[in-house]
């Protein structure tokens, strides 16, 4: 028996903290596009994801939201498939609309508060950063004549290369440890 959809197909954009003339020439193209939008203030914060996003089932809070405001802009798109998201993403971009943190609505995030939701966002980009860090520099390292690495570093420098490897081939890898092996591969090459 297959189980029923809880997200629908109307597509819907969240707006959290997106102000000014931002605001306007995004609220401009989703009316052209025929994309219905709802605007997130502070003093909603309390309320799930899903209820923003009309999911049957979630409830409005009755609870006051006595958190850390976060300062950062969001969007969160309920509905869009694939081309639907690329193009709405591409006509902001043409319109100098650039949002800083982006979401697709889930099973699992609808549940989410949009703190909640920009915390998980936040350490996301900060593991793909850090991910994208170590493989520019394990592909610079690999790229290296090893005769300008420190004789008594070689085995060192190898050994790093292949952890680091490694650790880009496994999507279980902590940013933490990322970083760890960004360090000790750089030391590695240092005189």
């Amino acid at each position: 028996m297959k189980r029923p959809k809880l997200i629908d197909n109307r597509k819907i954009v969240l707006i959290y903290n997106v102000l000014g003339d931002k605001a306007e020439k995004l609220k401009k193209i989703l009316e052209a596009e025929n994309i219905d939008y709802k605007l997130i203030t502070d003093d909603m914060l309390n309320n799930t994801i899903g209820w923003f996003a009309e999911i049957r089932g979630m409830s409005q809070s009755e609870e006051t939201y006595n958190g850390d405001i976060p300062k950062q802009e969001c969007i969160i798109l309920k509905g869009f498939n694939r081309s639907h998201m690329e193009n709405l993403l591409d006509i902001m971009s043409k319109n100098e609309v650039s949002i800083s943190l982006k979401a697709v609505l889930t099973e699992s995030n609808m549940k989410w508060t949009i703190p909640q939701l920009i915390k998980e966002l936040e350490q996301e980009h900060a593991y793909f950063q850090q991910r994208e860090k170590l493989m520019y520099l394990v592909k610079e390292c690999m790229d290296m004549d090893i005769n300008t690495v420190p004789e008594y570093k070689k085995d060192s420098f190898k050994e790093w290369i292949d952890k680091s490897k490694n650790m880009l081939m496994s999507y279980e890898t902590t940013e933490q440890e990322l970083r760890w092996a960004e360090i000790n591969l750089r030391d590695s090459i240092k005189e």
